[in-house]
């Protein structure tokens, strides 16, 4: 896998591995389901599962549905938060 340094949501892959930072500072890692925009927020946000550490759902934001991944692996991060990403 060859690392890169996304620039912009359009240079993310689904399936792509990206790495990010969460909240105090903590990095997580995890593929790529979902690249898009949520309703009510203005960043583009990308859906990833999770490799090891628990997420907070499946896939789904306010009830909608926008991947699929296994229970408490999901998460949304905006893609500010994005630090690396690796193509599969």
């Amino acid at each position: 896998m060859k690392p890169f340094s996304p620039r912009s949501p359009g240079d993310i892959n689904l399936e792509d591995v990206v790495k990010f930072s969460r909240a105090g500072g903590k990095l997580s890692q995890g593929a790529v389901k979902f690249v898009g925009h949520l309703p009510g927020r203005s960043d583009a946000y990308l859906g990833v599962e999770l490799d090891k550490e628990d997420g907070k759902h499946d896939g789904k934001f306010e009830g909608m549905r926008y991947f699929r991944c296994k229970p408490n692996k999901g998460v949304f991060v905006a893609f500010n938060k994005v630090v690396m990403a690796w193509t599969r």
